[in-house]
């Protein structure tokens, strides 16, 4: 299990507490990327029944995570 950077949002901490060890490793990747650009927040989405997708999206704003299903 990866170590989750002190810098991190509350949010984003909070988040990862509540998945898998799988999807933990797609998110924190995204999450990682969102710190260092200090931009905009994580889209955690669902194209196909039982995949679950990661990325640094405009829509939400940093140091938040939207978790939906498409």
């Amino acid at each position: 299990m990866a170590q989750v950077p002190a810098n991190f949002p509350r949010a984003y901490v909070e988040f990862l507490s509540t998945v898998d060890d799988e999807l933990r490793e797609t998110v924190l990747m995204a999450m990682k990327q969102s710190v260092a650009d200090g931009l905009h927040g994580i889209l955690v989405n669902s194209r196909v029944a039982h995949h679950r997708q990661a990325e640094v999206s405009e829509a939400v704003p940093y140091g938040q995570v939207i978790d939906a299903v498409h």
